[in-house]
């Protein structure tokens, strides 16, 4: 994970990194990801505190299922020229990690072999490369927090 900018408000920072696989094939003229590619950037916005935001998040039942149960999440719904896309933003915290590992098995179940058949065919793409996204903020975040 690399810092993709550095805030300073007062004598707070934030550091904000850009946790997915996203390069610079994958975002239009107007530095928005092209359908079907999740974005996903985390805040840190204290030294047990991580803010996480997936942009144009792939929706199915094991997603839905996590957001219920965990209670930490915010889903919104956006419309656009694209159609419906889904933001989920959620913040971790050392007692929280572990839903992060259970949200990238979630974004696996959607397109595991088996699975009911998901509506989007970018989800093909999407979801193992989100899951590995935040497996790989897991990783970081536990070596970080005992």
């Amino acid at each position: 994970m690399r810092p993709s900018s550095e805030r300073r408000h007062g004598k707070k920072s934030t550091d904000v990194f850009k946790v997915d696989e996203l390069g610079p094939g994958d975002y239009d003229a107007k530095g928005h990801p092209y359908s079907g590619r999740c974005e996903v950037i985390a805040t840190v916005a204290s030294h047990s505190e991580v803010r996480v935001r997936l942009s144009d998040s792939p929706r199915g039942g094991p997603v839905d299922a996590w957001l219920r149960a965990t209670g930490n999440a915010i889903s919104e719904q956006l419309y656009s020229s694209m159609g419906t896309l889904s933001h989920l933003t959620f913040v971790v915290t050392p007692t929280t990690l572990q839903q992060v590992a259970d949200l990238a098995r979630a974004f696996e179940a959607i397109v595991r072999p088996g699975a009911p058949r998901y509506a989007v065919p970018s989800y093909k793409y999407a979801c193992p490369s989100t899951a590995r996204a935040l497996d790989r903020l897991h990783r970081v975040l536990a070596g970080v927090w005992p």
